[in-house]
């Protein structure tokens, strides 16, 4: 389900570290887990200004690779909710809502992450496209969707 722009994932990414660094105070957060948030709210800070999407600043991070971090640490957040009660302490609810939301943001956004081995695959498949090449966007079909550069690049 494509529902949210990388824009909105970014005002969400932004959303998500102030939330992070704030639960300490807010919530109350002692010890380990006070130390899960700030480290989640710094780390989750970086790869934001570092990630290649409207509200990056950088732009060295590529969004399907921010996207594939988000979705490892949504579930282990969860497992750690979950598995873990005596190291996250009572307020281990937090933790169990923050990766349930990072998971929901991540299966909602534009981008959906990919591994490398299906876009090499997916290069074997269709070849060079040399023959899409003068074809209309509509009339390219799926190819185009999968391989926009190789198609709209001008062969010499």
């Amino acid at each position: 389900m494509k529902v949210i722009s990388d824009t909105a994932h970014g005002i969400l990414d932004y959303l998500t570290v102030a939330i992070f660094a704030l639960a300490p105070s807010i919530l109350g957060l002692t010890g380990l887990a006070a130390l899960v948030s700030y480290a989640l709210a710094a780390i989750h800070l970086v790869m934001t200004l570092l990630t290649n999407m409207p509200l990056g600043v950088l732009k060295i991070i590529p969004m399907r690779l921010h996207a594939l971090v988000e979705l490892l640490v949504g579930p282990v957040l969860v497992v750690a909710a979950l598995g873990l009660p005596t190291l996250l302490g009572d307020k281990r609810e937090f933790f169990l809502v923050m990766g349930l939301v990072i998971l929901a943001v991540c299966c909602c956004q534009a981008t959906v992450a990919r591994p490398p081995l299906l876009r090499q695959a997916d290069r074997r498949r269709f070849g060079s496209c040399s023959k899409l090449a003068g074809q209309r966007p509509s009339e390219r079909g799926r190819a185009s969707l999968l391989l926009p550069g190789l198609i709209d690049r001008p062969r010499s």
